[in-house]
């Protein structure tokens, strides 16, 4: 099991400092989310949420995550990244597979994908994308994705997309993998007919049942033998016999959360580093003791 560092919600002038320490710590990667913009008034349910509001305001830093992955993987030798989560629907898949190649290839093959269908109708009215089935517009952006990342002279003609043959170079020297989010019916069978499972705001209670479906849901598919990651970001740090029964369930990456005071306000550097060498310390270096 892996043990990984969300950064969201982490000052722009700590963020190489912070993915410097992770590293330097032992942790496995960083997570970072993905937002373009914020409108002063949203009436969508953020899901994650008891309220089903946001927990971040306007002043909330959100770079674009596959931009800062490039800058993070410079700063650092062998942290791996995955965005926590991404939105393809909110882009094009072109812009979605050049971006995501360039930053595979400038970090040396150390991204992950976790994406999302998304949640905020007025992020998408804003940037006029259409928020009705964007699920179903995910899972073919993802196939034209992966297409364009294959080194070769693709085409494709779909519900949502349809182009004639084109190539994309550089590719990276595979897709990075992908995870979906979400434990809804069709999120759940997006993520077991892919690389993985990701989960935030989960107790370790309702994330085993989670894990008993997905892999039921792959076996069927016949894909039990195929590599599987699944990340949780637990609502409390994990007691007892937790982890053990986390992993044996299927979890393999654990994502510790981002660093905030109690009040929900930003942190610094210094808080942050104490806080990230004593998770280390319980978590990180005991696992390899």
């Amino acid at each position: 099991m892996e043990f990984w560092q969300a950064i969201a919600r982490t000052e722009v002038d700590q963020l190489v400092p912070v993915a410097r320490l992770a590293e330097e710590l032992g942790f496995a990667g960083v997570t970072m989310s993905d937002h373009i913009v914020r409108p002063r008034s949203i009436a969508s349910r953020y899901p994650y949420s008891v309220t089903g509001e946001m927990a971040t305001d306007e002043t909330t830093p959100y770079l674009d995550p596959l931009v800062l992955i490039g800058a993070l993987s410079r700063a650092t030798t062998r942290l791996r990244f995955m965005p926590y989560v991404y939105i393809p629907a909110l882009r094009d898949p072109f812009s979605v597979a050049k971006a995501i190649a360039t930053a595979a290839i400038v970090s040396g093959d150390r991204v992950m994908m976790g994406v999302g269908v998304g949640w905020m109708a007025e992020e998408f009215e804003l940037v006029e994308r259409p928020f009705a089935r964007r699920g179903a517009r995910t899972e073919e952006l993802l196939e034209v994705v992966k297409k364009l990342l294959s080194d070769a002279m693709v085409e494709h003609h779909g519900e949502f997309y349809d182009f004639p043959p084109v190539q994309m170079a550089p590719a990276p020297r595979c897709c990075p993998p992908i995870l979906f989010g979400g434990h809804s019916p069709v999120a759940l069978r997006r993520a077991a007919a892919s690389e993985g499972w990701l989960g935030v705001n989960y107790d370790v209670e309702t994330v085993l049942p989670i894990m008993q479906t997905l892999h039921r849901l792959r076996t069927e598919a016949a894909l039990d033998s195929q590599p599987f990651d699944a990340a949780i970001a637990l609502n409390t740090p994990p007691e007892g016999d937790d982890l053990s029964r986390l992993e044996e369930a299927g979890v393999t990456i654990i994502v510790h959360p981002p660093v905030l005071r109690p009040s929900g306000e930003m942190s610094s550097f210094d808080e942050k580093r104490d806080r990230l060498e004593a998770y280390a310390d319980r978590y990180i270096r005991s696992s390899r003791s």
